[in-house]
């Protein structure tokens, strides 16, 4: 392996554990609607028709019982709602609400809004570079997604 394209995947890997750390940290004003996994459970079932249990904890990389706590809770106030499924009644089936959407939306507009506050002290040709980059990266995602996929 070349040292210097493995020192890229090194670089590469600590950039996003900075970006989580960062989403995480700078993000979270005290302005949310919604905790941080909160939203990325919504996120993903605003992106689904339904979705079961057993498949957003493996999205979420978090385990079914402590998924099925927070589903509950948003249950609660009207973000998602639960059905058993027609086929087996074992299964439930999540989707989110008119509701849950809207709250979604918000959050996202809050969160683009803080971090175009954070991009706007870098120069116009920082702003294309970065660009370019994440335009770079986006497809370097999807085309390692396919050939994972097969």
């Amino acid at each position: 392996m070349d040292e210097k394209v493995l020192r890229l995947a090194q670089d590469v890997i600590a950039l996003f554990v900075e970006f989580k750390k960062f989403f995480r940290e700078c993000m979270t004003t005290g302005e949310e609607l919604l905790s941080p996994e909160r939203f990325q459970c919504l996120l993903h079932l605003s992106r689904l028709d339904e979705a079961g249990l057993t498949a957003l904890s493996e999205m979420l990389h978090v385990s079914s019982s402590a998924l099925c706590i927070m589903l509950g809770g948003l249950e609660k106030e009207g973000l998602v709602e639960r059905e058993r499924s027609p086929n087996d009644r074992r299964e439930v089936r999540y989707r989110i609400t008119s509701r849950g959407r809207a709250m979604v939306e918000t959050e996202k507009e809050r969160r683009s809004l803080l971090l175009a506050r954070y991009l706007s002290s870098f120069s116009e040709t920082e702003q294309e570079q970065l660009k370019k980059l994440v335009e770079g990266l986006s497809l370097f995602l999807k085309k390692m997604g396919r050939e994972e996929k097969g």
